[in-house]
């Protein structure tokens, strides 16, 4: 069985260089793919190559569609590069192995189903998953129901406080205009006519998961085929978190199974960021069975890192 993992990065070439030796030592046979966002801090090409990674030029970005553009071509690249593989996980820069890889690898061999990825309906938001991501009652609606155009791209401490208040005020007054100020000043009126329909359900989740390569090439032609889809897309708010699970669950032809296997705590989340994980998260990690954790920063998780290295070593 052959691997594939796209790291999406943007800085910290030593925590990009750990990630990608952990998944080289622990499945030597797998293709390492570097999405680096060409607007982040400029990087160590050289020595993150030289642990067997591929560093392609990506893109990224938060609230956007630009991180799955990054996707979408290191999906591309493959395919030009006529490389087979079986399976592809997106990761971050800032996710880390919580259990030995050998697991994982034994867990896709036997798996039944296409894909690996948290979904549910966006409007109804049915719990745990949505509520494990810290939605509102309103995100799904005010996210994928509304255009959005982007007034500034950031924002200051004293620039976001009158907009909460601001924010709260709209929604009540009208029906059709939304402000949202988590990434940059977002100002959306309703849609006229969305994408969604009975056959085809706007659906949510967690952007990082695991999927079959079929999954993956009907993604691209999904894209190519559909680019007033794409389009509507580009203007909603975190497209990256239903996207790809729309245009996988809606085909009843892949079996999506609802996990995503890994380990991330939006408990205190701000602006949808979730927390940075520590060494007291150990035994939380390691209850959850996942095989992936996030997010991990060099400094306040170089004691995790230790203990995560000794873990997956193990077998």
């Amino acid at each position: 069985m052959t691997h594939v993992f796209v790291i999406h990065t943007h800085r910290d070439s030593n925590q990009i260089r750990r990630l990608v030796s952990a998944l080289k030592s622990q499945l030597p046979n797998s293709i390492v793919l570097v999405s680096h966002d060409v607007a982040g801090e400029a990087i160590d090409q050289e020595s993150i190559t030289a642990c067997g990674a591929t560093v392609l030029r990506g893109r990224g970005g938060r609230g956007d569609f630009t991180i799955l553009d990054g996707y979408r071509d290191a999906i591309r690249w493959l395919q030009a590069s006529g490389i087979a593989y079986d399976w592809i996980s997106n990761l971050s820069g800032q996710d880390f192995p919580a259990r030995p890889l050998a697991e994982f690898e034994r867990r896709l061999c036997d798996a039944s189903a296409d894909g690996f990825l948290t979904y549910f309906d966006a409007l109804k938001q049915e719990p745990p998953t949505a509520r494990s991501m810290g939605w509102s009652p309103e995100t799904g609606y005010e996210r994928y129901y509304f255009q959005y155009r982007k007034i500034k791209s950031t924002l200051s401490f004293a620039e976001r406080v009158p907009l909460r208040y601001i924010r709260k005020t709209v929604a009540v007054l009208t029906t059709s205009i939304r402000i949202n100020p988590s990434y940059g000043l977002m100002v959306g009126r309703k849609a006229a006519r969305t994408p969604f329909h009975p056959s085809f359900t706007c659906y949510a989740g967690s952007y990082w998961g695991t999927i079959r390569r079929e999954c993956a090439d009907y993604l691209l032609k999904f894209c190519d085929d559909n680019q007033e889809v794409v389009a509507y897309y580009r203007r909603v708010l975190v497209p990256d978190e239903s996207f790809i699970q729309t245009v996988l669950v809606n085909n009843k032809s892949f079996r999506i199974e609802n996990a995503n296997f890994r380990y991330i705590d939006f408990s205190g989340s701000h602006h949808g960021r979730p927390k940075t994980l520590a060494l007291s998260d150990a035994e939380a990690i390691r209850a959850s069975g996942a095989h992936f954790c996030r997010k991990l920063e060099s400094g306040p998780s170089d004691s995790l890192y230790a203990l995560l290295e000794r873990e997956i070593a193990r077998l």
